[in-house]
């Protein structure tokens, strides 16, 4: 079974830039919290720490992406908790009905669907093609 990402580390994240991250409402968290899918309280904490940051980022995409409650409760059925699971390095396989780890960041596109995408998506825009064209440029430089 997949383990949680418990390890403790000094990095930390305050409250209001959790939720922000997440686009979610505070009392809403909290509920989460009331319905044993979150291991904390956030209205009883002011920072979260990165293990707790993991959770509620996977708890919230869940929620986003999956309108059954009972479809919900079934895949978090298969993970131990706290659900502290970095949502870009694990997926359901639906094959083997298991959780299971990727070895790489999981996208939904190859990278040349996605810059395909972004070209279409810019149509003749020729100042947005060449903000994108900077934007690599300085990823490469920071490479």
């Amino acid at each position: 079974m997949i383990q949680p990402d418990l390890q403790e580390t000094l990095f930390t994240t305050p409250k209001s830039e959790a939720i922000e991250y997440c686009g979610v409402k505070e009392l809403i968290i909290s509920q989460w919290f009331d319905l044993h899918y979150l291991s904390f309280d956030i209205l009883k904490i002011d920072v979260l720490t990165e293990p707790q940051f993991i959770e509620l980022v996977f708890v919230s995409k869940l929620m986003s992406n999956i309108e059954s409650k009972l479809m919900l409760n079934y895949l978090l059925s298969k993970l131990q908790k706290p659900y502290a699971y970095n949502y870009n390095k694990i997926f359901f396989n639906v094959f083997t009905n298991e959780w299971e780890v990727s070895e790489r960041k999981l996208i939904d596109f190859s990278d040349m669907e996605l810059l395909e995408i972004v070209i279409e998506n810019a149509d003749e825009d020729k100042e947005l093609l060449k903000e994108y064209i900077n934007q690599i440029e300085l990823k490469i430089s920071d490479l």
